[in-house]
Order: C-alpha cells, then structure tokens, then sequence
C-alpha cells in the first residue's frame, strides 16, 4: 500500500493523499505525497496521523481539500530513539 486511504460510515474509500503503488517519502498534497507501507493510522483534532512503516515516520495529512502531508517525527533512518521531530526513530 503506498496510498493512504479513509473509509467513512458509509463505508465508501477515498484516497486522502498518495498514489496506489508508488512508494516514496514526499510531503505535498494529494496524489504528490508519497507513503511507503503506511500501517495504522490515528485521528486526531487536525488531522489523521499516519504510521508510514518503511519510512519509519510519523506523517499527518491535514483536513483539507488538498489533503496536505507533512512530517510529524522520524526521518528515515530506523531504530528507537525518543526524541522530537526529525531526530526521532522508529522501527
């Protein structure tokens, strides 16, 4: 899965941002961000926060139109350091 996608109550699926089967770590919005193996996904009060897995990240894509991703901590490199924004590590 390279897409981040959001079911409603309805149980209809859109993509908020991403593009299905084409991986990357781009911040932007839309179908120009890129996730790699996103996993789980959280909802918060501005946002749905994303665990991107093989990017070891932590992204949000903002409530918007545009559906804006941006990173919230990590930076790529894997491990398990507790710190904030891009110092940060994740496995």
């Amino acid at each position: 899965m390279t897409d981040a996608v959001y079911t409603d109550l309805a149980y209809i699926t859109s993509t908020l941002a991403g593009t299905a089967g084409t991986a990357g770590s781009n911040n932007g919005t839309g179908t120009n961000a890129r996730f790699f193996l996103p996993y789980d996904v959280a909802y918060g009060n501005n946002g749905i926060y994303v665990a991107d897995g093989n990017n070891h990240m932590i992204r949000r894509i903002f409530f918007s139109p545009e559906g804006l991703v941006t990173l919230i901590a990590g930076n790529g490199s894997t491990g398990d350091t507790d710190a904030t924004g891009n110092q940060a590590r994740f496995n």
